[in-house]
């Protein structure tokens, strides 16, 4: 028994540490620095990502004013975290990657009109 805790302790840090290092590229790909991300992340109304580096959308309840959401080339897994910025987002373009979850748009997320750019391989 507490060999399985220590295993779902062990799991549960790996995952923090690889959501940080996520959160931690995004952050850096925009010039952000990740220890002001917390009181300046409502400065940022743009965000950008190329090539690579993020499978998973975290953080995106730092910016609260995000406008624009540009992803290049990323192995994005879920989209649903795009909820937690569906009333500032008006443009969302994801390129250049394939999208492994189905997506549902309209009132399910944005409730609104949102200028969508979406290309694949």
């Amino acid at each position: 028994m507490i060999l399985a805790t220590s295993q779902v302790a062990n799991t549960v840090a790996n995952l923090k540490s690889r959501y940080y290092k996520y959160l931690e590229t995004l952050c850096s790909s925009n010039g952000i620095e990740i220890g002001t991300l917390k009181t300046n992340g409502s400065d940022y109304e743009e965000l950008e990502m190329f090539f690579g580096g993020l499978p998973v959308l975290i953080g995106l309840k730092y910016f609260e004013r995000l406008r624009c959401l540009r992803l290049f080339g990323q192995d994005i897994v879920n989209l649903k975290p795009l909820v937690e910025v569906s009333n500032t987002l008006e443009e969302l373009w994801v390129c250049e990657g394939p999208l492994k979850v189905g997506i549902f748009w309209g009132d399910t997320i944005f409730g609104k009109n949102v200028v969508l750019g979406i290309g694949g391989n």
